[in-house]
């Protein structure tokens, strides 16, 4: 059995060192089992790391690109303006996803049940037609329900697309927040008409 005290310096020596020695200490014959876990244990960590740094890295410059203003969150969130319009986004890192939200700036009182109808109305046909998805959320504070687009993008490493998918799924937001603006206005016509 292997004291804990040896276990605590290999902890301290493995931190030290460098990926390619982990990776050399890990097939070395010589090195003792325990050691040899813990050196791959720390390997997938730094390589984690290394990960979450390019995936994040590789955002920023996207969103740099199309100058957009941004501000970290913590590792994996970002909220920044485009087209001066609130966005956010979160890097689900497992998975390689990027998640972008886009909070409308239409909400209703969910007391007005006829707003309420028309928003709900216009979401749905906004999401039958396409694009990106379109829902509702109600703030319980306010008593006020708002409108939320969002999009995924697979970032998967190395996408040599994912600069160009980010610009798609920016402008699909806000064409999301226009098509839901426009049918309740149509909605909102075609009552008034018909109460005339």
């Amino acid at each position: 059995m292997i004291s804990k005290s040896v276990i605590k310096e290999w902890k301290e020596t493995i931190n030290r060192m460098s990926s390619d020695e982990l990776q050399s200490s890990i097939v070395d014959p010589s090195y003792y089992s325990e050691f040899k876990e813990l050196a791959k244990k720390r390997l997938t960590e730094i390589e984690r790391s290394n990960h979450e740094n390019n995936v994040l890295e590789v955002l920023i410059k996207a969103l740099k690109k199309r100058r957009c203003k941004y501000e970290l969150e913590d590792d994996n969130k970002v909220h920044f303006t485009y087209s001066r319009k609130k966005f956010y986004a979160e890097l689900d890192l497992e998975d390689d996803f990027v998640s972008i939200f886009f909070l409308h700036d239409i909400h209703v009182n969910k007391e007005d049940k006829s707003k309420l109808a028309r928003l709900i109305s216009a979401v749905n046909d906004t999401n039958r037609i396409g694009g990106e998805t379109t829902y509702y959320c109600e703030n319980t504070d306010t008593g006020n329900v708002f409108v939320v687009s969002t999009s995924i993008l697979n970032f998967i490493s190395h996408n040599p697309n994912f600069e160009m998918e980010l610009g798609m799924a920016l402008e699909g937001c806000l064409i999301s927040r226009y098509t839901v603006s426009t049918f309740m206005k149509r909605k909102y016509n075609k009552r008034k008409k018909s109460d005339d």
